[in-house]
């Protein structure tokens, strides 16, 4: 019985070294909310002049509920074919974050504070006209200090759409394709445009969506409709940048199964407008497999009943 307590004794001993021993959690260090960033404005159009120094600013807030320090970088900016953002690659557009000096690149925010990241752009002499594009990098690996069990990467960006002036810039570009279906299943319905920048500059695209009740002309969708995540549903507006494609699309979430609309989609950009206007019908699958079922049918029965008819005829001549 002895030898029994005493192997109880160990086992529990070693039980809770063992426990004692474990890494402790770092998932439960943190709460949603805990580290919020915000930086505006998010992107900057700036008219830039050879030889002439540019000054502007961006401020990070912190609307979280701890400290954390951030540390401020410039990168080039560019996109890829998926209109992705790459912060790494260069070209002969993204030579604007070599001129752009930052006052500070390092800063410390508390809850509810902001800092200002003061910036200067020094454009060099005989730098030719059109587009040069950056992006300020603001990001921060520790979200929790010292004792903290968990730290938190972060990253954001401001970016910069440096337009160089000079007599070889050029704004041009041209509407590729558009789509505005006249018929839709049981699913969202979209609208979209795709636009290609044959220019060396970027410029704005501005699209829009309206949906009004074919037999009421009630107004369902506008510019000022919001979705669910608090973007607009019929409106928005994209930047082109020069030498690439972008398409752009707007979703009528929620909309219901059945129902006949009238929509419009406007499309502008540059000096160019384009609406088109066409009635949609939304109808579920279901319904349109049993429409066309009874359709099928009765055009069968007509079929037979006629044949029926001329037999008879036949039959009595």
């Amino acid at each position: 019985m002895k030898r029994i307590y005493l192997a109880l004794i160990s086992l529990l001993s070693l039980s809770f070294l063992s426990a004692a021993m474990l890494p402790v959690p770092t998932v439960s260090a943190l709460e949603s909310g805990d580290i919020v960033v915000s930086i505006r404005p998010s992107s900057l159009d700036v008219d830039l002049n050879p030889g002439e120094t540019f000054s502007g600013s961006v401020t990070v807030s912190n609307v979280g509920r701890l400290p954390f320090d951030i540390k401020a970088t410039t990168s080039p900016f560019q996109v890829n074919s998926d209109y992705e953002p790459d912060f790494v690659n260069e070209s002969s557009y993204t030579r604007l974050y070599n001129w752009i000096k930052l006052e500070k690149d390092k800063y410390h925010i508390e809850p509810g504070g902001n800092v200002k990241v003061n910036f200067t752009i020094d454009v060099p002499e005989g730098v030719a006209g059109g587009g040069q594009y950056a992006a300020i990098l603001l990001s921060s690996d520790s979200g929790v200090e010292e004792q903290g069990a968990m730290k938190v990467n972060t990253q954001l960006a401001a970016i910069i759409y440096g337009h160089i002036n000079g007599e070889e810039m050029h704004t041009e570009g041209k509407l590729l394709d558009y789509s505005l279906p006249g018929f839709m299943f049981n699913r969202d319905f979209s609208v979209s445009q795709t636009v290609q920048n044959t220019g060396n500059v970027d410029f704005k695209v501005t699209q829009k969506m309206k949906v009004t009740n074919f037999f009421t002309n009630e107004v369902i969708v506008d510019e000022n409709t919001l979705a669910e995540d608090g973007r607009p549903m019929g409106y928005s507006t994209l930047a082109v940048l020069p030498g690439t494609t972008r398409t752009g699309v707007l979703t009528w979430q929620g909309a219901p199964h059945l129902g006949l609309f009238r929509v419009t989609q406007e499309i502008s950009f540059l000096d160019q407008d384009y609406s088109e206007s066409r009635i949609v019908l939304i109808c579920p699958i279901w319904l349109t497999i049993l429409v066309l079922t009874l359709i099928v049918v009765l055009i069968v029965w007509i079929i037979l009943k006629v044949k029926k008819k001329h037999d008879n005829k036949a039959e009595v001549a």
